[in-house]
């Protein structure tokens, strides 16, 4: 199987989009998983498989895990 190199203006987007979920991770959505998970409501194995940070007008961040994202497309 050929891969295509990996061009430097490729890589630079790659690196940004890491940093960008790393400092999400850290941010908003693991103290948001070790908050749940000391008020019982996460259990201590979760896995999490998709993470939502939802930013109202009203200023009030909430964090959705999992199942709670609901999306449609239009």
């Amino acid at each position: 199987m050929h891969e295509e190199p990996i061009h430097e203006a490729q890589a630079a987007f790659v690196g940004d989009w890491e940093r960008t979920l790393a400092q999400a991770w850290e941010l908003w959505f693991k103290p948001e998983i070790e908050r749940r998970q000391i008020e019982g409501s996460l259990p201590a194995a979760f896995t999490l498989y998709m993470a939502q940070a939802l930013f109202p007008p009203d200023g009030k961040l909430r964090v959705l895990l999992n199942d709670e994202i609901k999306g449609e497309g239009g």
